[in-house]
């Protein structure tokens, strides 16, 4: 598309949708991320653990543009909850949001928490030392 319109003004334009949309999307990823990683993490072994896990490995073998597709057309097209084009509300990247909330961030949470938890080691430690004498 030729114009000419100056490259930065246009960008300048835009950052500020920009800007909101990569926020929220960042918030809410973190937030889900951690409710679910330490949910996850408390019942170590358990189904919403083993939920978590299987969420999170599909999340991360899913590829974005294929995901972010599946998601516009099913919120969007079929189900009408949120617009197919435009901008209308700084809370609106739910396709990315939630990818980025079920894959990584859960995942290493839960890791991290049940498995470098020193309370948790130090408890088994006491009990393993009591019962052996």
């Amino acid at each position: 598309m030729l114009s000419s319109y100056p490259v930065t003004q246009a960008i300048g334009d835009r950052i500020g949708v920009t800007v909101s949309l990569v926020v929220s999307a960042l918030v809410l990823s973190v937030v889900v991320g951690l409710v679910i990683g330490v949910l996850a993490a408390v019942r170590q072994g358990g189904w919403f653990d083993r939920l978590t896990l299987l969420g999170s490995s599909i999340g991360i073998a899913m590829p974005n543009f294929w995901l972010g597709l599946v998601l516009v057309t099913f919120f969007g097209a079929e189900l009408g909850l949120f617009p197919t084009s435009g901008y209308a509300s700084p809370l609106l990247p739910w396709s990315h949001a939630l990818r980025a909330a079920q894959a990584a961030p859960g995942c290493i949470i839960r890791r991290n928490v049940s498995q470098q938890n020193p309370w948790r080691t130090g408890m088994r430690s006491r009990k393993t030392s009591t019962t052996t004498r």
